[in-house]
């Protein structure tokens, strides 16, 4: 909705949407509904339906900015809960050509496709909006509907940017995991997460990106400003909160599990505990009542309530953290190559 919060204009991107082009899509019923309950003064807050109503969002968007800003090199997309590191995202920037078509974020992999994920932000040059030609469109003209495929049948907004993108030769440069979607304590440290600049992280609530931000401020004021922030330096924002054990948590991703080879492993916490004592590369671990699982990443993780008999019980080998993260002091940061 076009309103002012603050001294802050936000812009209604779907104003620009023709009637009869929301008429073929029906999510767009919730549009109409809001636009005039905020005519009446009504609350649109109790209102459902804005997840897949923000499909339509990102290709409206990008027509909107374009009309309004045509003299910027780089456009930067970002959730309100998205934490960014300016400093990284410009250096990397600086290194790239805007001028060429280049749409650059953290890839979602599809058959056929990969598409930047949303929450992860995501940057388009001029070249690329270029490309989109929207500036040789009428303001009549379908915005949807010209690019010959069924939007409601899309997953979200970022998959149709990215369709269109396509068809128009921009394809996805990937730089995950510089731009990434977890937070600081559900991130995996390891030796694939360690020297990279961090660019972005995801899904922060207000008092988290607050602390972060303040965290950041404080080690750039250490730092001096002369490197760049990396995922080894990120570790000590949540180190701190690492100790042997916490109940009613889950440190894990399932992603970097793996299962203990001791027999008995899974009878209890202390026998979970000593399997990943004689794993030589285990630095954490959680039982749950039923199960053991071993892990050679370092992740905080989150609290996680009990489940019917499954009590959650998480473990950390401090003494191996610590030493691995002495042990792999980064010499320099390490700029990702595009993948794909």
């Amino acid at each position: 909705m076009e309103e002012s919060i603050g001294s802050h204009r936000v812009h209604d991107v779907y104003a620009d949407v023709t009637e009869q082009e929301r008429a073929a899509y029906p999510e767009f019923a919730l549009y109409d509904a809001q636009r005039e309950l905020q005519r009446r003064g009504d609350d649109t807050r109790p209102m459902s339906g804005g997840w897949d109503l923000a499909k339509y969002m990102n290709l409206a968007m990008l027509r909107k900015i374009r009309a309004m800003i045509s003299d910027k090199k780089w456009f930067v997309f970002i959730d309100t809960d998205t934490f960014i590191d300016w400093n990284n995202l410009f250096t990397l920037l600086e290194h790239l050509n805007p001028e060429k078509r280049m749409y650059l974020g953290s890839p979602v992999w599809l058959p056929g496709l990969q598409f930047a994920h949303g929450g992860s932000a995501y940057a388009l040059s001029s070249g690329a909006l270029d490309a989109l030609d929207f500036a040789a469109q009428s303001p009549q003209e379908p915005l949807y509907s010209q690019f010959g495929f069924n939007t409601t049948e899309l997953c979200c907004g970022d998959e149709a940017l990215a369709r269109v993108l396509k068809r128009k030769g921009v394809s996805l440069k990937g730089y995950w995991p510089m731009f990434n979607g977890e937070t600081p304590a559900t991130l995996s440290f390891g030796k694939d997460l360690w020297c990279e600049p961090v660019v972005s992280l995801h899904h922060l609530g207000d008092n988290e990106m607050h602390h972060l931000w303040r965290w950041s401020e404080e080690w750039k004021g250490k730092t001096m400003n002369s490197r760049p922030l990396l995922f080894q330096d990120l570790f000590q924002f949540i180190a701190p909160n690492i100790t042997s054990s916490m109940e009613d948590w889950h440190n894990i991703d399932e992603r970097t599990a793996i299962s203990p080879s001791r027999k008995f492993s899974h009878t209890s916490f202390g026998h979970c505990e000593e399997a990943c004592e004689a794993d030589q590369s285990c630095l954490q671990f959680v039982h749950d009542g039923e199960t053991c699982t071993l892990s050679r990443h370092i992740r905080l993780g989150k609290a996680r309530t009990p489940e019917g008999t499954r009590k959650f019980v998480s473990g950390w080998n401090t003494a191996r953290i610590r030493k691995w993260a002495l042990t792999h002091e980064c010499e320099s940061a390490h700029w990702l190559r595009s993948n794909p």
